[in-house]
């Protein structure tokens, strides 16, 4: 037998509209046999398997009792009986289009190393007002998920919560169930007994296929079954982060992070109440689990994947982007290598006379002979003495190439084009005037391209000097958003380079920091440098490397990173996040349409408190408040000044 069908039933109900769908599949009923899995408390149910295969006597139907009412338990004992080489996994509740199961045969068939297949559901119009809430959560959540291809074998909660995380439209390999003990019967909720088994199978480097393909729910979920659906799902969760803390934030924990979750979605409107019961039946299922101790759980070792890929669908496009994620290795090439490759460095500067001083010192103390690189330095119409200590530092570097431009004030974007234009180097980095670069800066980032040819930049970030984050909170707080908000993505960018075309990695940490970057000049070229609407600092480097993603360009990340200062007084904080905020509308203004394509609902998304919760829970809280309040009233002046233009 090829393949094995299991229908857990808790009811009677709806079970025969279940198995006639399953039944009547696209697939050679020769090649799958049908269980249907209760506790066999409900005689009902037994009843309507036998009848079914009375009716079809030519079919495989066959009923298992599996005397335990847990979600875990009641799969694991039709695993064990049944035969198949891929296994299917539906409730009693659900209707399976016609070409289910030809639909996930064929994730197999495109992609021979995944573990398992699956997708999403749809509700109908009996659904009870929970289930409504819950849909409506889903699809907030999930724009651009649901309706996304995504295989990968990286397990991330966010922002891919809904990966194989579906009981009701799931298939696995059997060899896989078996390698990994099947499904951990702790596990007391639908979503998260999914989620659990996902995050064994994937952190070791299996892969998981989730598809744009839907179940239909015909079951009205009661208020009490729904709440209690929730109650475990918080014990679930409670229990998972004991387990796996590096994976699952303990996002139940305290008052103030509950409240500030309950706050941060209130927009939700009509079906605010059910997120609000909802989020406090978690709370409490938390609480029993912690104070009333269902269960003790050891915490796993952590071990990292290497690549994800996405599939962009929309209509009959495919769009392909692809991550992939290794440990970083520092390795350099020779220093006497025979490349004859001339490179340029460019570097902006406004009213900084004293501050690009240290800009030059690093930038002029590289490990390549100084005949292999120039140094472009673009005055941004300052006003203090920055053409006289440059035009001095030059003539103290006689070995050196130093070359100074002037131009009117107009913002850093424009500045580095004109260093673009006056280039001379086949390769371009760009750093800033208030940064310092470490002598192998260059050699470095190169040797991103020599590991990855085709690679369009390769970059790194920004990290405060050396005892910063002790004595000041804005550098502290700065850092930790940069790499400790969230625990994956953190510990990726903090020891993993990072290979993707994926436009999305460039809103967040990631290769796009004009303080440590560097791009191949023809590519810079096709697609015109920076975008000028910038005027001030800030999203013009994600508006370029989403641009050249957008043109089919990987860009590496490595975390090699340049010092930058992060210590500020109030006010220079305030103005740093309000064109943070102000040029952050800009560019989603500017590439709304893509991006809407892209995840739908991510533009929309942008300055609210939902997505500040992580930040506001932190170390810092003061300075995220003031980040979040800054930035939406730099969003509101911009606001402004476009429907004004």
């Amino acid at each position: 037998m090829k393949y094995s069908v299991l229908v857990i039933a808790s009811s009677a109900e709806n079970l025969s509209q279940a198995l006639e769908a399953i039944l009547n599949q696209t697939v050679s009923p020769d090649d799958y046999e049908i269980y249907v899995v209760s506790d066999g408390l409900n005689k009902n149910i037994e009843s309507v398997a036998a009848e079914y295969k009375n009716k079809y006597p030519a079919r495989f139907i066959q009923h298992i009792r599996a005397r335990t009412t847990t979600p875990a338990l009641i799969r694991n004992a039709g695993v064990k009986e049944a035969r198949g080489e891929i296994i299917f996994f539906t409730n009693d509740d659900y209707i399976v289009p016609a070409n289910w199961m030809e639909e996930l045969l064929d994730g197999y068939r495109r992609y021979p190393d995944v573990a398992g297949v699956g997708g999403w559901h749809d509700i109908n119009q009996r659904s009870g007002y929970f289930q409504r809430c819950t849909d409506a959560m889903d699809k907030r959540f999930g724009r651009g998920i649901l309706d996304t291809e995504v295989k990968s074998d990286l397990y991330i909660f966010y922002p891919y919560p809904y990966i194989g995380a579906h009981l009701g439209n799931l298939s696995y390999k059997k060899s896989a169930l078996n390698e990994f003990g099947s499904f951990d019967e702790n596990m007391r909720s639908l979503r998260w007994t999914a989620e659990e088994l996902n995050m064994r199978m994937l952190t070791p480097g299996r892969s998981f296929l989730h598809l744009p393909a839907k179940v239909q729910s015909i079951r009205r979920t009661s208020i009490k079954d729904s709440l209690y659906e929730h109650v475990n799902e918080g014990k679930d969760l409670y229990y998972l982060h004991l387990q796996r803390p590096q994976l699952i934030s303990d996002i139940n924990r305290g008052f103030l992070y509950v409240s500030l979750r309950l706050l941060a979605h209130a927009e939700i409107s009509s079906f605010y109440i059910g997120y609000l019961l909802s989020t406090l039946a978690r709370a409490w299922g938390r609480f029993l689990a912690k104070y009333r101790g269902r269960f003790t759980a050891t915490e796993t070792n952590l071990l990292l994947p290497k690549t994800f890929e996405i599939l962009k669908r929309s209509g009959s496009k495919v769009n392909s982007v692809k991550t992939s994620i290794t440990p970083y290795e520092k390795y350099l090439s020779p220093e006497k290598d025979k490349s004859e490759e001339f490179y340029s460095i460019v570097i902006p500067t406004y009213n900084r006379s004293e501050a690009i001083m240290g800009a030059l010192k690093g930038a002029a103390n590289q490990t390549i002979p100084p005949d292999r690189y120039e140094i472009i330095v673009i005055d941004d119409g300052s006003t203090d003495n920055t053409k006289e200590k440059i035009l001095e530092f030059a003539r103290r570097q006689p070995r050196h190439t130093i070359r100074y431009f002037h131009q009117q004030n107009s913002g850093p974007a424009k500045a580095r084009n004109l260093g673009i234009k006056e280039a001379r180097g086949e390769v371009i980095f760009f750093t800033d005037d208030d940064s310092r670069v470490p002598p192998d800066w260059i050699r470095t980032l190169l040797d991103g391209f020599r590991r990855y040819p085709r690679a369009a930049g390769v970059g790194g970030w920004i990290v405060p000097p050396e005892g910063e984050t002790t004595k000041s909170a804005t550098s502290r707080y700065l850092h930790f958003a940069s790499f400790f908000s969230h625990p994956i993505v953190g510990s990726f960018i903090r020891s993993h380079e990072i290979i993707s075309d994926d436009p999305l990695m460039f809103f967040g940490t990631f290769a796009y920091n004009t303080a440590n970057i560097c791009y191949k000049k023809n590519v810079l070229q096709k697609v015109s440098g920076f975008r000028e609407d910038f005027r001030w600092p800030g999203s013009e480097d994600n508006d370029l490397g989403f641009r050249i993603a957008r043109a089919g360009f990987p860009i590496v990340y490595i975390p090699f990173h340049v010092t930058h200062s992060k210590a500020m007084n109030l006010t220079d904080f305030y103005k740093l996040h309000f064109r943070r905020g102000a040029n952050g509308y800009l560019l989603r203004t500017i590439n709304y349409s893509v991006l809407e394509e892209l995840r739908p609902g991510f533009t929309r998304n942008y300055g609210s408190l939902a997505s500040f919760v992580s930040r506001l829970n932190g170390p810092e809280k003061f300075w995220a408040f003031l980040e979040w309040s800054s930035m939406n009233t730099g969003i509101i002046y911009m606001k402004n000044k476009l429907t004004q233009n």
